[in-house]
């Protein structure tokens, strides 16, 4: 895609359907650092179910889009179903006043983005007609979420349009729809759309682009577009893997890359995706003269979360009989539905991507290595992310098995 600027980009998009169906302790650790360090441990649980799910797909999601959706449902829980949301999404270190005003505090920090890099976060809650949803519900998410809140006839198709049309908004045009239908027993969908575009800081020149080999899981090989650029990166030469960070314009968002040693699959490499190596390996990174040689790729994903969130410690919530959303309405619901979409694009200018979530609650019934010079082919399966180095923020996370 060409624009003006060429620029990075990455959207993220919640809906949540509900559907008719104790006190905290004292964060010991500041709010900020506790909810990312929830936010980062649900990021990665949440892409390696994932991938266990779709192990061989161009699998790309925004665990933050899917986090800030959840933590607005998670307003509404209560007794027990609270207990396993709070422990799920990584909350288990504050209150819910705490959860509330840090997420905005760091909603309106990552979105002072700076020249070059915008990011923007936007919730909305559709609620349905002749059901009533509590006051005190709607007024955290429209204080602490800036949400616009709409009812809506869930029986009439311009409500879908509508829903629709307020996604496809907030993700510039590149999720144009969430959801095919309205269910007949949902009371509400929340919806959290997340959207970033920056400039790489050094663009990579177009002239240096060439077909090269692109090896498979399989072994097999496709040629593919390659950009090429040589010069300082943050760079990791780590155990069975090689990494490099690739900045924004405004120096604080940058892109990850993992390319697993020639010995070591994508598989294995993921296999030490958690929170302790993640966190030790981004203190890890040195800044390093080298080439990264990178595929340009599109492409565009979607699955359905709803059994992987249960899977992840959330059972209740989606369980028609033991869920207690009480602080949302008076009316028994529960959620039922978790959707996601993608759409992502690299090239020697930047990236676009964009995700989509929607979630529905419908009604009962190593050392250092010496330095010198590097070369980075990712020329087989690697891991990426898009992360805003002030905050710890994983943005968006994916796999690229075969660029298209």
């Amino acid at each position: 895609m060409r624009t003006l600027s060429r620029m990075i980009s990455g959207i993220g998009v919640v809906a949540l359907l509900l559907t008719l169906a104790a006190p905290v302790a004292r964060a010991e650790v500041a709010p900020k650092d506790a909810f990312v360090k929830g936010s980062t441990k649900f990021a990665l649980d949440l892409f390696g179910r994932v991938m266990k799910k779709d192990p061989h797909g161009n699998v790309f999601i925004s665990p933050f889009s899917v986090h800030m959706a959840m933590t607005m449902v998670y307003n509404g829980a209560n007794a027990d179903t609270m207990k396993v949301m709070k422990a799920a999404l990584g909350f288990e270190e504050l209150k819910l006043d705490d959860v509330n005003k840090t997420a905005k505090e760091l909603a309106a920090d990552i979105q002072d983005a700076g020249k070059g890099v915008a990011l923007q976060v936007a919730n909305s809650v559709w609620l349905k007609k002749g059901v009533e949803i509590r006051q005190d519900f709607i007024k955290r998410l429209e204080e602490f979420f800036a949400a616009v809140a709409e009812e809506v006839d869930f029986k009439d198709k311009k409500s879908l349009d509508k829903i629709n049309d307020w996604t496809s908004k907030n993700t510039k045009g590149k999720i144009k729809r969430i959801l095919d239908k309205l269910e007949p027993e949902g009371v509400l969908y929340l919806l959290n759309a997340t959207w970033f575009k920056g400039d790489w800081a050094n663009k990579f020149d177009k002239k240096l682009t060439t077909k090269r080999t692109f090896t498979l899981a399989d072994g097999k090989t496709v040629e593919v577009p390659m950009m090429s650029q040589s010069g300082h990166f943050d760079y990791l030469d780590g155990e069975n893997f090689k990494a490099v960070s690739i900045p924004y314009a405004n120096k604080r968002f940058s892109m990850l890359l993992f390319l697993p040693e020639s010995k070591t699959t994508l598989a294995d490499f993921l296999g030490t995706l958690t929170a302790e190596n993640w966190a030790a390996w981004n203190e890890q990174f040195g800044w390093r003269e080298g080439t990264v040689i990178l595929p340009t790729f599109k492409g565009e994903y979607d699955i359905d979360l709803t059994r992987i969130l249960q899977l992840m410690g959330m059972e209740e919530p989606f369980d028609e009989n033991k869920a207690d959303f009480s602080k949302i309405t008076k009316v028994k619901v529960f959620i039922s539905l978790v959707l996601h979409k993608t759409f992502i694009e690299v090239d020697e200018e930047g990236t676009e991507a964009a995700a989509v979530t929607a979630v529905g609650v419908r009604a009962t019934g190593a050392a250092p290595k010496p330095v010198k010079k590097f070369t980075l082919v990712f020329d087989k399966p690697y891991f990426y992310a898009i992360r805003d180095r002030n905050t710890g923020f994983i943005l968006f996370m994916g796999v690229m098995q075969k660029p298209k």
